[in-house]
């Protein structure tokens, strides 16, 4: 990325065109994030276009045609390391990143050029900012629910088979938001943070198709731990199945596997004071850093050359004409 050309656009879908006909490889950066860029064909012309999502099985399938026939890939990543960049000529940002040093991980293996779509608030990126570091307040709410919380039969039978530890709290997002009034999204990222996430789920009937019916039966094999209930870390649903999340929304959806709202685990140190320091001090080293990328946006060219007006007093189209404006290089 040391020679490479970045820019910023405000016309994320006129940018994404320009660099299709330059470019054979060109990937779109796309999180999960509000405000996602709707792309059609009049907008962005005839490419072909690869869709990369990392928890489908077919990801690797994906990556290798984009590469061999080169096109448009569109990554949905939510964090890629260092070692997931995947290599191309260019790369679009449809959202601004949240700090340079992820703009440099996510594209250090673009050869030419990259584009960051510049926010006109950067309210996307706060919002972010708040869930991945969710405020002192927020969180002394969140604690304050679970320090109260008195565990059900069933939530302290699923504790015990994870060995939690006196002064557990056992609690889903959804409760824990009514119970607060904290925003359903900052609970969950708080949650997440505190707490081991643990699926919960019931076998009903046994279906037919191939890859569900082996994620029923590794499910169905594993003891109840409470009446007829399975639980599981989250984490280690994908040793089941790299496509578990898609499989068993299906599943869920048909009656073979009863899937129950997911329970976070989080024992008494994690509920206690000294968290809030913590997450005090992350939330404002993430604002300084988003301070630092809006100050770097600044410093970058328009992507896209302005259009010039015509005036009376203008001789021929050709003097008139915009250049291609100059880059900034990527720290």
């Amino acid at each position: 990325m040391k020679h490479t050309l970045t820019f910023k656009t405000s016309d994320l879908t006129a940018a994404l065109a320009k660099m299709c006909r330059d470019h054979r490889h060109v990937i779109l950066s796309r999180p999960k994030m509000r405000g996602a860029l709707r792309l059609s064909r009049d907008g962005i012309g005839e490419v072909a276009t690869f869709h990369h999502k990392r928890w489908e099985q077919t990801c690797e399938l994906v990556l290798g045609a984009w590469q061999q026939q080169g096109g448009l890939l569109i990554d949905y990543t939510e964090r890629p390391s260092r070692k997931q960049a995947i290599a191309s000529e260019a790369m679009l940002f449809e959202h601004c990143p949240m700090s340079m040093e992820q703009l440099e991980r996510i594209a250090h293996r673009v050869s030419r050029t990259i584009v960051v779509g510049e926010p006109p608030n950067f309210s996307i990126q706060e919002e972010t900012a708040l869930r991945v570091a969710p405020d002192p307040h927020s969180i002394e709410e969140v604690c304050g629910f679970l320090a109260s919380r008195v565990p059900s039969d069933r939530e302290t039978a699923i504790a015990a088979k994870f060995g939690a530890d006196p002064g557990f709290a056992v609690t889903t997002s959804q409760d824990a938001s009514m119970a607060t009034g904290v925003e359903l999204s900052i609970c969950s990222a708080i949650l997440v943070t505190i707490g081991t996430k643990i699926a919960c789920m019931t076998p009903r009937f046994r279906p037919d198709e191939p890859g569900i019916r082996e994620l029923y039966d590794r499910i169905k094999e594993e003891p109840a731990t409470y009446r007829e209930e399975r639980a599981f870390l989250w984490a280690s649903m994908n040793e089941m199945s790299r496509n578990w999340r898609k499989m068993l929304r299906v599943a869920n959806a048909h009656g073979f596997i009863e899937k129950k709202r997911d329970l976070y685990l989080v024992s008494a140190e994690r509920i206690e004071t000294p968290f809030l320091f913590r997450a005090a001090k992350l939330r404002r080293s993430q604002a300084e850093e988003l301070r630092v990328m809006q100050g770097y946006m600044k410093t970058l060219s328009d992507y896209l050359p302005a259009i010039p007006r015509r005036t009376p007093a203008s001789k021929s189209p050709a003097s008139t004409s915009a250049e291609e404006p100059s880059a900034g290089t990527a720290r």
